[in-house]
C-alpha cells in the first residue's frame, strides 16, 4: 500500500510513503524535524590577552539545542561547555584564557528530533602574556648601576 503525498518540512522531501500491509489504527506515524544546519562557525583572537571571539549561525535547531565546546586538545578530549543557547546566530567573547595558547571548538546543533550535527573543529591562539611595568627615575638609575657592577 502507497500513499502518495507531497511532503517537504525544510529539505526532507517524500512524494511517495509506502506502508506495511498490516495497517491498524493503532499503527503510529511521526515526522521527523527539520534537520539542523550550521550555515558558519569560526574562532579568531582578536588581540586581548586571553580573549577569543566566536562566531557562529546555526538553522533549525531546538529551544537550547545548540552547545559549544572548548579544548586545548585537538580531538576535543576532556572538553568545557563554553556556551548553551537557543540563539541561531551571534559573536561573543570567551574571556579568562591562558596567553600563548592553542584552543579547539566545536559546535553541536540538535533539532527538535533530538537529531545532531557537529561542526568542525577549529582553533585560534591567544596572544602571548606581556607584561609591561614602570620604574621611577630612581629604579632606573639604580638598575644601571646593577648593571654597570
Amino acid at each position: 500500500t502507497a500513499i502518495v503525498i507531497g511532503l517537504n518540512l525544510a529539505n526532507r522531501t517524500a512524494n511517495t510513503i509506502n506502508l506495511p500491509n498490516d495497517l491498524t489504527t493503532s499503527n503510529t506515524f511521526n515526522l521527523l524535524a527539520a534537520e539542523a544546519v550550521i550555515n558558519s562557525f569560526s574562532v579568531s583572537a582578536p588581540g586581548t590577552i586571553g580573549r577569543i571571539t566566536v562566531s557562529y549561525n546555526v538553522s533549525n535547531a531546538k529551544s537550547n539545542g545548540i552547545v559549544i565546546k572548548r579544548s586545548t586538545a585537538s580531538n576535543m578530549s576532556s572538553p568545557t561547555t563554553v556556551l548553551t543557547t537557543s540563539t541561531a546566530a551571534q559573536s561573543f567573547n570567551v574571556d579568562g584564557l591562558s596567553g600563548n595558547t592553542q584552543f579547539f571548538f566545536q559546535l553541536t546543533a540538535t533539532n527538535d528530533s533530538n537529531e545532531s550535527v557537529n561542526s568542525s573543529i577549529v582553533n585560534a591562539t591567544t596572544p602571548l602574556d606581556t607584561q609591561w611595568f614602570h620604574l621611577s627615575q630612581k629604579q632606573l638609575m639604580l638598575v644601571m648601576y646593577l648593571q654597570y657592577l
